[in-house]
């Protein structure tokens, strides 16, 4: 009984310590917070942001998203970056060549941060990246 009650003690310590480093991965750039709509209302998320050719751009998988869904059925959106909000059309871009230099300009900004979310989600995820365009 003794083994089961250290084990589990064990397993919250593990799951809290590896939330705080998922916490410390996360914030540790800048992160943003991108505003989707639907019929439920305003849904804040909180991404990272990587800027190119004059645009910002965020990036999600395409298989896990919650927020992926909600940017393809109204693509307007709302940044907070820098505190300022502002107004965008999000423009989701599923083509390869974009969506690596996207990966490549996420992993040079993000840097450990974004070699361990790969790691943990996987090689062969699926990713899109989204060109936010001023309103």
């Amino acid at each position: 009984m003794k083994i089961l009650k250290w084990l589990g003690i064990s397993l919250v310590v593990l799951g809290g310590a590896l939330g705080l480093l998922y916490v410390a991965m996360a914030e540790r750039v800048e992160v943003v917070v991108v505003h989707t709509r639907d019929a439920a209302g305003d849904h804040p998320t909180r991404v990272w942001v990587v800027d190119d050719a004059g645009a910002a751009w965020l990036r999600t998988g395409a298989d896990n998203s919650s927020w992926l869904p909600r940017v393809r059925a109204n693509p307007a959106v709302d940044l907070e970056r820098g505190g300022a909000t502002r107004a965008f059309g999000a423009a989701v871009v599923e083509d390869a060549a974009t969506v690596a230099r996207i990966d490549e300009l996420t992993l040079a900004k993000y840097g450990w941060s974004e070699q361990l979310l790969r790691a943990l989600s996987g090689a062969g995820r699926r990713h899109v990246a989204i060109r936010l365009d001023p309103r």
